[in-house]
């Protein structure tokens, strides 16, 4: 009995010895995952009645809302609408899937407790029931943050993806509700506003905020020498990116419990990958030392400290580095760049310096990440303020950051260069507004801005608009004697094609065959003019506006918009498609399609990106150099010449003046050889020679 008690009494001995052990190496090395718990977690699924639980996390739908939910829906116009979005790959993840959409204002109200919030906004821009995406123009408040302004989600997708997320962090003083509202521009008859989830995450107070009893840290001003920046609880901060350095994305199941998107950096940010630049220490998850250091495990996940870019220990070649963000210019932002030390070689202060770049300023002049976390395995960052200013007229500006290896004359064991993970959030201005403008639409270039400074300049670059739409009014002129004298030569000959034609031209009113030219849709004219945007105008007169634009991503095209008081039937235009479709040549502009919706009468041509009439002709009349401007004579005869170069002669250009020398006749010949000159270039040449006329 007593050896089975001595054996009783022991078991437990070693049980509790196990225990402390585990418990204190649980202490030691605490858990990177989920390792913050968010008081307020609201993840409203909009347009959706009931729940679902997507990627563990429980999603609320905001139609018939439970009061105990502690978030409702404020309507003060006509009842927003509820919309299944179509099918699409992007639809199969929550919240995608559905949408609340309106034409006028709406607001979700979400009671919650006081300190530091994260506002995300879920956009899927597609058509919902007669709401197209071209019309989502609106703008969105918090309180008294502004958000976004005439914001149009659809230009702000990627091309390789069809969603797009907002995040903005928010303080909340006790009492306060968030307020989201929703406003469909007043400037847009048909805009409307729409959104398909919203989520309010709790976070660490001092997690992005400065902590004012913290005297150790420190956001370093960058160009101002040994300065400091604060961020405050009274500024609003936007998350532009959140970048996972050297690997792949983190998504938002697996960051520290904030449900945080870290993406990947290549290829939309890094400038250049370098081979073996990528290290991983996946197999040291356990190993991540958080004690000895003042970042919080919730900094960032640990699959963020455990990738990185660098060099390479056996880079020659000396190179920068690179990343590019395009940012919001007048406005201050804050980066963030987290590091950790996981190569084995690399144990002591001194073994990897290196310098830091951002925005072109020299940031770090000796980065060294052990000195600063004090040990390998220990994650650190390093906080840096950066006001982005205008740059000619672009709003948009690039935020770069640059790691460069240490100069040879400066001292460090192994000249390389590592980064774990960015950053990078806009900060409020003094006018609580966080928006800047929509992106420009994608692969669409704006015209040419004239400068305020020389009116002169100002007035020919208007003018030579101008006549670049005349010229292509009156190409479409030359288009058409010539398809008529094409069809008079071919009745003459053919008696039988001139009924064949009467025929046809009865039937002009109807649809086109396609293999004449192509029938746009309205929404595909609206989409490469970024929904008939002023700023691509290219061109004014009675008939309408004259657009610049890309169809299929890459064509750039010229359309012509027709007004309804242009005088032009229907009939008209489709006889005038028809003609033009038919006429295909080197020396003239191309008409490419047409759109015929509704009211809308819109003709897409070639766009003239050397110009032809324009320069040759438009620019000599212009000339204000003491040259003759060409006679009309000039003008008719050229223009002769290019009707007699399409209808398929052979031309001689040659020129003699009276003393011998060159001048201007122009000669038809029946056949060319290999010594006459090229004529394509110097059709219109002539034109705008200031020889005494």
């Amino acid at each position: 009995m007593e050896n089975y008690l001595c054996r009783k009494n022991k078991v437990p001995s070693v049980t509790i010895l196990s225990v402390l052990l585990f418990l204190l190496q649980l202490l030691l090395l605490p858990s990177d995952v989920n390792s913050y718990d968010p008081a307020d977690n609201f993840a409203v699924n909009c347009g959706y009645s009931g729940n679902v639980n997507f990627h563990n996390r429980n999603w609320i739908g905001d139609v018939n809302v439970d009061p105990k939910l502690h978030f409702s829906t404020i309507e003060t116009g006509q009842p927003s609408l509820k919309s299944n979005a179509p099918n699409s790959p992007s639809v199969l993840q929550v919240p995608f899937g559905t949408a609340r959409l309106s034409r006028s204002k709406f607001t979700y109200s979400f009671s919650v407790t006081n300190g530091p919030k994260f506002l995300r906004l879920h956009f899927y821009p597609t058509s919902y029931l007669n709401f197209e995406p071209y019309n989502a123009l609106f703008s969105i408040i918090a309180g008294n943050l502004t958000l976004l302004k005439d914001f149009n989600a659809s230009l702000w997708v990627h091309k390789d993806e069809e969603t797009i997320t907002k995040e903005y962090c928010l303080n909340v003083e006790t009492g306060e509700r968030i307020n989201v509202t929703f406003l469909p521009s007043t400037n847009h008859s048909d805009a409307y506003a729409f959104i398909n989830g919203i989520e309010v995450v709790s976070m660490p107070s001092f997690l992005y905020y400065t902590d004012p009893n913290d005297l150790s840290y420190k956001i370093k001003l960058v160009s101002h020498d040994g300065a400091q920046f604060q961020i405050q609880n009274n500024k609003a901060l936007e998350t532009l990116y959140r970048v996972n350095v050297g690997d792949n994305q983190v998504p938002p199941s697996d960051d520290t419990g904030m449900f945080r998107n870290w993406d990947n950096d290549y290829p939309r940010y890094l400038e250049k990958q370098y081979p073996q630049s990528v290290q991983t220490g996946y197999n040291l998850h356990d190993r991540l030392n958080y004690r000895n250091n003042a970042v919080p495990n919730y900094t960032a996940p640990a699959d963020v400290y455990l990738t990185a870019r660098s060099y390479g220990k056996d880079a020659t070649e000396d190179y920068n580095v690179t990343w590019n963000f395009e940012v919001d210019s007048q406005f201050n932002y804050m980066v963030r760049l987290h590091f950790c030390e996981f190569d084995p070689l690399i144990q002591h202060g001194g073994d990897r310096v290196f310098q830091i770049f951002i925005a072109e300023t020299l940031a770090e002049q000796n980065a060294d990440v052990i000195s600063w976390s004090g040990s390998n395995l220990v994650p650190v960052h390093k906080d840096y303020a950066v006001f982005m200013s205008t740059q000619g007229s672009s709003k948009k500006v690039n935020l770069s950051i640059k790691l460069q290896r240490l100069p040879k004359s400066m001292t460090t064991k192994y000249r390389d260069v590592i980064l774990n993970g960015i950053e990078i959030f806009k900060i409020s201005d003094d006018n609580n507004n966080l928006a800047g403008p929509n992106p420009e639409p994608i692969l669409l270039s704006p015209p040419q801005q004239a400068s305020s400074k020389n009116s002169k300049t100002t007035t020919v670059i208007v003018a030579v608009v101008a006549v670049s739409v005349s010229g292509l009014i009156l190409a479409s002129v030359i288009g058409i004697i010539i398809v008529l004298r094409r069809r008079r030569k071919g009745q003459r000959s053919n008696e039988n094609n001139k009924g064949e034609k009467t025929s046809e031209n009865k039937g002009a009113g109807a649809t086109l065959p396609s293999h004449l030219c192509r029938s746009f849709t309205i929404a595909e004219i609206r989409t490469a003019t970024n929904n008939f945007d002023e700023v691509f105008i290219i061109g004014v007169g009675g008939f309408g506006h004259v657009y610049k634009g890309y169809i299929d991503g890459t064509t750039p095209v010229a359309i012509k918009r027709l007004k309804p008081g242009s005088q032009q039937g229907a009939k008209e235009f489709m006889n005038e498609i028809e003609m033009l479709s038919q006429l295909r040549h080197l020396h003239l502009v191309s008409l490419i399609g047409y759109c015929n919706d509704g009211v809308e009468m819109i003709l897409v041509y070639d766009f003239m990106a050397r110009g032809t009439l324009r320069d040759q002709m438009a620019m000599g009349c212009l000339r204000d150099d003491g040259n003759q401007r060409p006679s009309m004579n000039d003008v008719v005869g050229a223009l002769q010449f290019a009707l007699q170069l399409v209808e398929g002669s052979d031309v001689r250009f040659t020129s003699t003046d009276e003393s011998g020398t060159q001048s201007s006749k122009m000669t038809l010949v029946s056949d060319t050889t290999e010594e006459q000159p090229s004529v394509s270039a110097v059709v219109f040449s002539e034109i705008g020679n200031p020889r005494a006329r």
